[in-house]
């Protein structure tokens, strides 16, 4: 298995050997990795190319929906990222199958995601194009480092919203999944995105260190430790656990008990519970009992036949990881000291017989919600459940990254998403991640790399110069 890296003059190889005996692991040991004394090369070159034009950087982002979704990049077919992808992360197939469908659709409606982000009023400016009065979103930086994560591939339109704006990129990939933003890369590059744009670099944790610190601005995606580690750094854009959540406060007549529990359940373990916007706590008013056992029956339909298995949804760990996240929420679960969980925790390793195994989805409730319980979040479904009144409930239910609101109380909704701290309000029976056209995901990312700026010609023929 052969996939290209590359940076600026430098290109990268690296292989890979399937099946895995390990996931990230594996895979960070056998990746050759740009040496972090050669990221001074990669910036100094970024720097003296030129700027492409944005209208030119969005028309090919358009041009590369089709590539990346259809077409055959450096001998690798669509299934083959899928499968390649899959196989190294774990991440089921139909999470990555929807995943490329989303990204390419990102990319075909760059446009007019473009004009759902820019402030009315305010032009983009662009240095290739003629000056005018006006007020102008100015760039703060030139570069924009990205660390990127492998949990799923969708967190990729974060970067792609700055390359649509006038950003260049230089990425780190995951060691966990780096198949996507090479893919994405190579389709934007065939469809007419300059080489003098982006760079992708893989590499440990000292090319993560030296992106943060050579970088105009820096898009991190990581742990609340690896968050900890650079949060002094200035210009710095943290991703991190998104901690989402669903308040069950009433439902609409008896007969949505049952399309409320499914919805609970797929916020919960959906695309293999891995993302972000998962669920990964359930508040509910008091006495719902018959509530919490129509979820857990939801969540037992989750199943996996492992690495392969079109039909799986859900995630695939090297069978010791599988086995330490199990025993963690053991843990979990002896200090909740509620008794009630979805289902046996000595059972939540469904082990295949060779070295992998899948975590099934589980909720769990408590009786104290502790800060490390509000804290935790782990990469397969896995929720806690807890018991409140209203308020405690929106207080709870703060920094939050989704927060689904089952209510018939409009007064809660204005509540939540007036709360700077929770950053997407679902209303009604969706889950966590549901969205819609020009939905930001944790804001818009340009809300952070850009400036409004006037400029007054007045004077000028015709308020324009050459």
């Amino acid at each position: 298995m052969h996939i290209s890296f590359f940076y600026p003059g430098v290109p990268l190889a690296i292989h890979k050997r399937f099946p895995l005996k390990s996931l990230a692991d594996e895979a960070i040991g056998e990746m050759d990795k740009v040496p972090a004394i050669l990221i001074s090369k990669v910036f100094s070159e970024l720097r003296k190319s030129p700027q492409q034009n944005v209208s030119g950087i969005q028309a090919a982002m358009k041009r590369a929906a089709s590539i990346f979704l259809h077409e055959v990049i450096d001998g690798e077919s669509p299934e083959d990222y899928v499968r390649n992808a899959h196989l190294i992360s774990g991440i089921p197939l139909s999470t990555l199958k929807q995943g490329m469908r989303e990204l390419s659709n990102f990319l075909y409606s760059i446009d007019s995601y473009i004009r759902w982000i820019l402030p009315q009023g305010i032009r983009l400016y662009d240095v290739n194009e003629e000056l005018m009065e006006g007020v102008f979103w100015i760039p703060k930086g030139e570069i924009l480092s990205v660390i990127a994560p492998g949990n799923n591939s969708s967190v990729h339109k974060s970067w792609l919203e700055a390359l649509a704006l006038g950003y260049k990129i230089i990425l780190r990939p995951s060691m966990k999944e780096p198949f996507s933003p090479n893919r994405l890369l190579k389709s934007l590059l065939a469809a007419g995105v300059s080489y003098d744009m982006l760079a992708l670099v893989p590499g440990d944790h000292s090319v993560a260190k030296e992106l943060v610190e050579q970088g105009d601005v820096t898009l991190l995606f990581g742990s609340n430790q690896v968050i900890r580690e650079y949060e002094k750094q200035a210009n710095m854009i943290f991703r991190g656990p998104g901690y989402s959540k669903v308040y069950w406060h009433s439902f609409f007549d008896e007969m949505d008990m049952d399309r409320i529990a499914e919805t609970v359940a797929r916020s919960i373990a959906e695309d293999g519970g891995m993302k972000c916007t998962n669920a990964s706590g359930l508040l509910i008013t008091p006495g719902q009992k018959e509530a919490l056992d129509a979820i857990a029956c939801h969540l037992g339909t989750y199943q996996s036949s492992g690495l392969n298995d079109s039909e799986g949804n859900l995630p695939v760990f090297a069978q010791e990881t599988a086995i330490q996240f199990q025993n963690y929420v053991k843990q979990l679960v002896q200090q909740a000291g509620s008794g009630w969980c979805s289902g046996n925790v000595d059972n939540l390793v469904l082990d295949f017989g060779n070295g992998t195994a899948a975590l099934r989805p589980f909720l769990f409730k408590t009786n104290q919600l502790t800060d490390e319980l509000r804290g935790f979040e782990f990469p397969f479904g896995c929720s806690w459940v807890y018991e409140a009144s209203e308020q405690e409930a929106l207080r709870l239910a703060r920094n939050t990254l989704a927060l689904t609101m089952i209510t018939e109380k409009e007064s809660l909704i204005r509540q939540a998403i007036s709360d700077p701290s929770i950053k997407k309000v679902v209303y009604g029976i969706w889950p966590t991640f549901s969205s819609s056209e020009g939905f930001p995901h944790d804001g818009y990312l340009s809300e952070k790399l850009f400036n409004a700026r006037g400029l007054f010609m007045r004077g000028k023929k015709d308020a324009s110069i050459n």
